[in-house]
């Protein structure tokens, strides 16, 4: 996004779009960007078999950059949430020197783009990558499938649309095609375990099984603690088809939301059934990734993918650029959690929930039924006060950057008319 696009008007689109999706079809394209540089600035360890992996993959990387012909392929590449959020991660690990994290997150992050480019013909012909099994299993979302190498495996080759291995030095190497059909026949003598990893929710989105970047931001959501993917005892088919019915209603009431989830979001993860409470979140790293447990009330699903989805907006934003100066570890009171949070904190939440606000208010508007109900009109009212407490906040402590500014006066605005908006539906 250039100094001209980052205006209040671009920015104020990641709330509520009211012009279609150009402004996180811009964000996104500074963001893949962004990985591609940050993927080059990754440093060595002290293992030079991941060292190795990752000069090889770094050098085509930058050849790939070099070539306009090739770089939208790339581009398209390092949009993958598998891809982008094992880099950020990487680069987090690798800032703050978290040695055994790093070098954990680089097996991954190597095997999958080693992977993916030879999936995408992205490799050199005469040079193909190769590396040691590592105790990773390597997530295939074009194949819906994961694949665990043995790890008595002595090579793995990678060429494009081709995979070899084999068992020994001196031994000669299995080879086959990457075609999901053949790897599952040539599995065993491959030396792979092939599982399925997903299930398309509708032709945008899926719902996966196999998590490559596993929750590490526990202070985030003390909660989640201990959560792992899981449908629970649930069938992925009732999933798939509740995730699909709640996407609808989105559609349906917030087209502009849909419309920049279809672009976005490229995977959801189960996190368990719960028909009590739900449980729902992203990460900073993941962008087009969200958590979230199954609700048997629809309403339920449809709050919580407007909400993740929210995040995975300005977390991007974040990616790029700071919103907010000051003390980071300054605590405020949240309307929305009852632990004191950062600024931050406050303001994804205020920015999850005004779309929301907005999902029930127009329904009200076109007198749906269920907004009758007395429940729910206590539930939107709580909402909107939650709403003004939290920019009530961040109008009396926020201290932001240019970008920050602009971002959250549309949200400012947005706020005050769905506030005054609340008042006059109680009124009349």
């Amino acid at each position: 996004m250039s100094a001209s696009e980052t205006t209040e008007s671009v920015l104020g689109e990641l709330t509520l779009s009211s012009g279609g999706t150009r402004a996180i079809r811009l964000l996104m394209k500074r963001h893949v960007r962004n990985t591609v540089q940050l993927m080059q600035e990754l440093g060595p360890t002290d293992e030079p078999d991941v060292d190795d992996g990752l000069a090889s993959i770094q050098g085509r990387v930058s050849a790939l950059a070099d070539d306009a012909k090739m770089r939208t392929k790339l581009y398209r590449l390092f949009h993958r949430v598998t891809v982008s959020g094992l880099v950020y991660a990487a680069m987090d690990s690798f800032r703050n020197e978290r040695a055994d994290e790093y070098v954990q997150r680089l097996r991954i992050l190597i095997s999958v783009v080693a992977w993916e480019m030879a999936a995408d013909s992205l490799l050199e012909d005469s040079v193909p990558i190769g590396f040691k099994p590592w105790d990773v299993a390597v997530p295939w979302p074009a194949a819906a499938i994961s694949i665990a190498a043995d790890p008595g495996i002595d090579r793995i080759e990678l060429s494009n649309s081709r995979v070899a291995t084999r068992s020994s030095p001196d031994g000669s190497f299995v080879v086959a095609a990457l075609d999901r059909a053949e790897l599952e026949a040539k599995a065993e003598s491959l030396g792979f375990v092939i599982t399925t990893m997903s299930t398309p929710i509708d032709d945008t989105v899926q719902l996966s099984f196999y998590d490559a970047l596993p929750i590490h931001d526990e202070g985030a959501h003390p909660e989640m603690e201990g959560h792992s993917v899981t449908l629970g005892d649930r069938p992925a088919s009732e999933w798939a088809e509740a995730m699909a019915s709640a996407l609808e209603q989105i559609g349906q009431w917030l087209p502009e939301i849909r419309a920049e989830m279809a672009i976005l979001m490229q995977q959801w993860l189960p996190i368990g059934y719960l028909p009590e409470e739900h449980h729902s979140l992203s990460i900073q790293a993941a962008v087009g990734s969200s958590y979230l447990s199954l609700h048997p009330m629809q309403r339920m699903l449809c709050e919580a993918m407007i909400h993740e989805f929210q995040h995975n907006k300005l977390h991007m934003l974040m990616n790029l650029d700071p919103i907010l100066v000051g003390p980071r570890d300054a605590r405020y009171q949240s309307p929305v959690r009852p632990d004191p949070r950062p600024l931050m904190g406050v303001l994804l939440a205020v920015h999850a929930f005004v779309p929301v606000v907005e999902f029930f208010h127009r329904r009200r508007h076109h007198d749906d039924p269920e907004m009758s109900h007395p429940y729910i009109k206590d539930h939107v009212r709580a909402l909107v006060e939650n709403n003004r407490a939290g920019m009530d906040v961040l109008r009396e402590h926020g201290r932001f950057t240019t970008t920050g500014k602009a971002f959250v006066a549309v949200l400012d605005r947005l706020e005050r008319k769905q506030f005054a908006r609340e008042i006059e539906m109680e009124s009349s």
